[in-house]
């Protein structure tokens, strides 16, 4: 089950951060050898953020226009997927369980790693968009 978007620092200021022995060194180092890998997931996301500002969407309704959105943000994410895991010898199945194993002892880790991997369901995806075009209209 997917923690969602969380208040925490950013991603960037965490990984900074990830000790040696951490599961999420192989991801801290892949971001750091990619430094467009977030910035064009989050480039995405503020390109398109502005259309969950709508009557529907601050009460938490949202239309095909905003799934076409997610799926798009899933097809990019899924490319740099494709690089992380070619990097770092990783897979899907392997990610998962690392980030279950850290749910309970570092849940902001766990958390970051699920944002940076694009875990996030369509439901806290569409939240945290939704927020952030609130935040963006204020």
């Amino acid at each position: 089950q997917s923690l969602g978007y969380v208040n925490m620092p950013t991603t960037e200021e965490l990984l900074a951060n990830v000790p040696a022995d951490s599961p999420l060194m192989k991801l801290a180092e892949f971001v750091k050898a990619n430094p467009t890998f977030l910035q064009e997931i989050r480039t995405y996301e503020t390109s398109h953020f502005s259309k969950f500002n709508t009557e529907k969407t601050n009460k938490g309704e949202f239309e095909h226009e905003h799934k076409e959105i997610y799926n798009g943000y899933l097809a990019l994410v899924e490319g740099k997927l494709k690089q992380f895991y070619e990097f770092s010898g990783l897979d899907d199945e392997k990610v998962v369980a690392i980030i279950e194993g850290m749910r309970k002892d570092a849940p902001q880790q766990a958390a970051a790693a699920e944002n940076i991997l694009g875990k996030a369901e369509f439901n806290n995806w569409s939240k945290h968009m939704n927020e952030k075009a609130k935040a963006a209209a204020q």
